[in-house]
């Protein structure tokens, strides 16, 4: 196991040393997708199906019925991310099949 030892930083270092604080370290960790094929951007900025029938109660508004329209369009969201990748795929598997004849026929 190894220690760390992390020195104040900042316009009261000085002081915070002196008074022996508490020294916090933070990571910030960010996930960019950078210009999504135009589909699965759509089904990303569409959202959630909006509730189309308040049952109020406990679970406030939605309730279990909005929590299964919720999954349903999840599952049709994950049925179309499959297709793009599907798609992906076959184009990819023809590029590969087309290199594959050039590489040969220039030998």
């Amino acid at each position: 196991m190894a220690s760390l030892k992390m020195h104040p930083y900042g316009p009261d270092a000085e002081g915070q040393r002196e008074r022996r604080e508490e020294i916090i370290s933070q990571n910030y960790e960010e996930v960019l997708l950078n210009e999504p094929v135009e589909a699965f951007h759509n089904i990303l900025t569409s959202g959630p199906p909006v509730p189309t029938s308040g049952t109020g109660g406990k679970e406030g508004k939605g309730g279990r019925g909005m929590e299964v329209e919720v999954v349903d369009w999840l599952r049709e969201a994950m049925k179309e991310v499959d297709k793009l990748v599907e798609k992906e795929r076959e184009k990819l598997a023809e590029k590969e099949k087309e290199m594959e004849v050039d590489g040969k026929g220039k030998k």
